[in-house]
């Protein structure tokens, strides 16, 4: 279910929005939307996550540009491979230096 955001985020291109925001504390559904996010343009596509003090929006559209989709897609892929559903933190679970060496 967590891949049905990118209708959303597909209907508000559609309809010509310039934003799609989607407030979510799911890492899962950041790494799809960081995947589809070039197919979903010229929409920007914002994810705004945490709680409290620790709110943060954060702009897909752009930090998939930076990445290319190629690495986008790399992520996805990586962040499934690690078994990310049992748990949404990096800390701990040693995904970084995986990470070094598929770079």
């Amino acid at each position: 279910t967590d891949t049905r955001v990118v209708l959303y985020a597909k209907y508000a291109q559609e309809h010509g929005y310039d934003y799609a925001q989607i407030n979510t504390p799911d890492s899962d559904i950041f790494f799809i939307l960081l995947h589809y996010a070039a197919s979903l343009s010229p929409t920007k596509i914002l994810y705004k996550t945490g709680s409290g003090n620790n709110k943060r929006l954060i702009n897909i559209s752009e930090l998939a540009e930076s990445y290319g989709e190629d690495y986008s897609t790399y992520l996805l892929a990586y962040h499934g491979f690690t078994h990310c559903d049992q748990t949404s933190a990096f800390k701990g679970k040693r995904k970084v230096r995986p990470l070094s060496i598929l770079e």
